[in-house]
């Protein structure tokens, strides 16, 4: 298998791949992570239908999803498709991160291959009273997202055309989250 879903995840036409048009297909090869969004289903209401019009594709740059991700981790993984060979290379969750393996899971990918979106809707996630996020601690979860980073400044540094200065400018974003917190009597633990 050329692809690795990290949950079932629907066969869609891929824009701007010849041929791709009208039907189901993998991404096209120079992509190695591809995303898609997601529907938050609870108990008693409706998924939301398909999307009108035809679904579309877009690159998402290096240097967006960084500073992005900095910010809120806005992935859903049951919308990740990424190769096998990528994922086999990279390796998986690190199990030192459990509120931020995907986080930094995340960082890896984008900062060693080309990510693409794709406009349509990919999956349906659960949401419960058991749900792991909502027990999170949020002191314990930022230190959780700045370790992910931390694992990745030298990458940002070298393979980014800003690094230096986003790097300074994540960790600034890290800092003024944690006073916030700690300010609100927030204390990891």
């Amino acid at each position: 298998r050329s692809h690795t879903k990290f949950l079932t995840v629907p066969r869609l036409p891929f824009a701007g791949r010849p041929g791709a048009r009208g039907r189901g297909t993998a991404p096209a090869p120079r992509y190695r992570l591809v995303l898609g969004d997601g529907q938050l289903y609870r108990k008693g209401h409706p998924l939301a239908g398909p999307r009108r019009g035809e679904p579309g594709a877009s690159r998402l740059t290096a240097q967006w999803l960084v500073e992005t991700l900095a910010v809120t981790n806005f992935i859903s993984t049951a919308t990740a498709v990424v190769r096998t060979s990528v994922q086999k290379a990279l390796g998986p969750y690190r199990g030192e991160l459990p509120h931020a393996g995907d986080l930094e899971m995340w960082l890896r990918y984008t900062l060693h291959s080309q990510v693409a979106y794709i406009s349509a809707h990919q999956a349906a996630y659960r949401s419960h009273e058991a749900n792991m996020s909502l027990g999170y601690d949020d002191a314990a979860d930022l230190a959780q997202c700045a370790s992910a980073f931390d694992l990745h400044y030298p990458a940002i540094r070298e393979r980014l055309p800003d690094g230096v200065r986003l790097e300074a400018a994540i960790r600034e974003h890290f800092a003024e989250r944690s006073r916030t917190l700690t300010n609100a009597g927030h204390v990891a633990g």
